[in-house]
């Protein structure tokens, strides 16, 4: 068994909400014309999407297991690949032949990607479900609500085989919101325009209306989302709107985990502040020793996270959601120009992007269940319960401190501002001690195993975790 290196990022702490989200600091044509710009950047990890095509660890589950069902979309999907292919190298030829023929050219091509979509997509609208015959002899756990938004190159066929992959993962039935393809070029495209232009689809109407009627649920005790690849993006979106419409009571019911994320932001409010400032130090040995204002948000903010250092699962937490965690092959493309680029970059250091990333190094492949939840949550194909142990799991993992202290630049900064009377000296003090916080939490991670770090490991296999 080889060894398997595992990058991990804790979640951006922020305590002065310093960051903004990407897509309120600039206009959606900068956006557009910077995500080209990495698209063609990341173009070498672009066969990632599809590669590897072998193992297949969970059967005629996977993508590309040889079942007659799968060999029959990767024929469309490889159809729909040239079909597209072939009109955006031709769309340069238009300035000849302006006028109707290219209406009717691409009318044409527009039907023919719609015929061959429709045969993956089939004609089914509306929430899918996990098979009920997986969790004959299993607790329902009726008072849970799981929903799954599937990414890109995803039909109805893969669609219901990675709802009964998570179903046999962690013993739950799960509502799937499907996101239908238009093969893999359209997807890709349309993953940019929705998250540059704010575009609001059918799927991020009908997983925000499907969220908050669980959140609202007075049976319901938990909701968990989970979302692969373009869900990521429609998840993003969805839980932008649930911020302004739910309060944080509500919103603490939802854990989200996504992978392969595409987004580009991923927010996460933080809660009241009055919480925060029952937990502030004011003692002359405590955290911060500075001349604060102690009414101002910076200050409860900063002082709360100084005292509360990460240990394990348990993270500073004055965040609406408590838990979201972003799982990524560092070799899949998607990942690259989404999760990846705007947690990594140092241009998007200001960027607010939270959640923890977990990110396997020298891994490639995009697919949900082959190429995610084979590496990650292995099952045994005899008794299809996840393995009690896995590379990616065992592993120890590897935390880039100069990263992490860089994400948090704007914020060291912004901690300044929470120091009264203009005292120069405590503002360094409180920038050095911020800092030095944030290189303590990064030194209690080092070298612990991923199955200690992540939260969804804990609903393997039916079981429900403590806190």
């Amino acid at each position: 068994m080889h060894k398997q290196i595992v990058s991990f990022l804790p979640s951006q702490f922020d305590t002065p909400l310093s960051t903004r989200a990407l897509t309120t600091t600039t206009s959606p044509f900068e956006l557009i014309c910077s995500d080209v710009v990495i698209c063609f950047r990341k173009l070498g990890y672009f066969m990632g999407i599809m590669v590897p095509l072998t193992p297949y660890g969970s059967g005629a589950l996977d993508e590309f297991y040889p079942s007659v069902q799968n060999l029959w979309a990767m024929f469309v999907h490889a159809l729909l690949v040239f079909v597209e292919l072939a009109f955006l190298l031709s769309v340069p030829f238009f300035v000849f032949f302006i006028g109707i023929g290219c209406m009717v050219y691409s009318a044409i091509v527009a039907l023919i990607i719609y015929v061959l979509c429709l045969r993956l997509n089939g004609r089914t609208s509306g929430p899918t479900m996990s098979d009920p015959s997986i969790l004959e002899g299993y607790d329902k756990k009726e008072d849970e609500v799981w929903i799954f938004v599937n990414g890109i190159a995803v039909g109805d066929h893969w669609h219901q085989s990675n709802l009964n992959r998570l179903s046999l993962s962690f013993r739950r039935p799960i509502i799937g919101i499907h996101n239908p393809t238009y093969g893999i070029i359209f997807d890709t495209i349309q993953c940019l325009i929705q998250r540059d232009f704010s575009y609001n689809t059918a799927d991020v109407r009908e997983t925000y209306t499907y969220l908050k009627a669980s959140l609202l649920d007075p049976s319901v005790k938990k909701v968990v989302l989970i979302a692969h690849s373009q869900g990521g993006i429609i998840a993003s979106m969805a839980l932008d709107w649930l911020y302004a419409d739910l309060p944080s009571s509500s919103l603490r019911l939802l854990e989200v985990y996504t992978f392969g994320n595409a987004a580009n932001h991923f927010n996460n409010p933080s809660r009241s502040s009055p919480s925060v400032g029952d937990r502030q130090d004011d003692s002359e040995g405590g955290p911060v020793n500075a001349n604060i204002n102690n009414e101002s948000f910076l200050a409860k903010s900063t002082k709360a996270f100084l005292s509360s250092p990460i240990t394990g699962r348990q993270e500073y937490d004055e965040r609406v959601v408590p838990h979201i965690e972003h799982y990524a092959n560092s070799g899949d493309f998607i990942s690259q120009i989404g999760v990846l680029e705007f947690t990594k970059s140092f241009k998007h250091r200001n960027h607010r992007f939270l959640g923890r990333v977990f990110e396997q190094i020298g891994v490639r492949g995009h697919q949900f269940n082959q190429h995610y939840m084979d590496t990650m949550f292995p099952i045994d194909r005899h008794t299809g319960l996840v393995l009690d142990h896995n590379t990616f799991m065992d592993a120890e993992c590897t935390v880039d401190e100069n990263l992490v202290v860089s994400r948090e630049r704007t914020a060291s900064d912004a901690v300044g501002q929470a120091v009264g009377n203009g005292d120069d000296h405590g503002t360094k003090d409180l920038k050095e001690e911020y800092v030095s916080a944030t290189k303590a939490n990064v030194d209690r991670v080092k070298s612990m195993q991923i199955c200690a770090l992540s939260r969804l490991w804990l609903y393997t296999n039916g079981k429900v975790p403590t806190d």
